[in-house]
């Protein structure tokens, strides 16, 4: 069996008011992480990209107790939902309360053309991300 070359990861937005704040809170919660930068309708947000996946030979498979921090983290910042991405890149909110998963489709790299006239997408690294269903 082939192993994923992608790591399961959560996208989340803390909202402080510092970015060293927040750098310092994903420190304390011991996870892997990538700064990003988030948009939905118009409003843009820091993001950062956390792993959530386990290793060894389940590498491509979420780790449930770095998914369970992921998910604190959002909850504890007042977050209503959060990003999902498999290690395939399928999309997926996950809303914190109701615990309801929606799918939103494959993520792909898309121009910023294509990001400025899209309602939601997300920039890391440099490239620009978004779904299609």
């Amino acid at each position: 069996m082939r192993q994923s070359t992608k790591r399961p990861v959560v996208v989340i937005e803390l909202n402080l008011y510092d970015q060293d704040l927040e750098l310092g809170v994903l420190h304390s919660a011991g996870l892997a992480f990538i700064p990003a930068l988030g948009s939905y309708k118009g409003m843009t947000n820091r993001s950062y990209v956390l792993d959530i996946g386990r290793e060894g030979e389940f590498y491509g498979e979420i780790d449930q107790s770095k998914l369970n921090i992921a998910l604190d983290l959002a909850s504890k910042h007042k977050q209503e939902s959060v990003l999902m991405l498999d290690s395939n890149r399928r999309a997926q909110l996950y809303y914190i309360e109701s615990q309801e998963l929606v799918d939103l489709g494959q993520l792909s790299a898309i121009g910023k053309t294509v990001a400025d006239a899209s309602e939601a997408w997300t920039l890391v690294n440099g490239t620009y991300y978004g779904t299609e269903v």
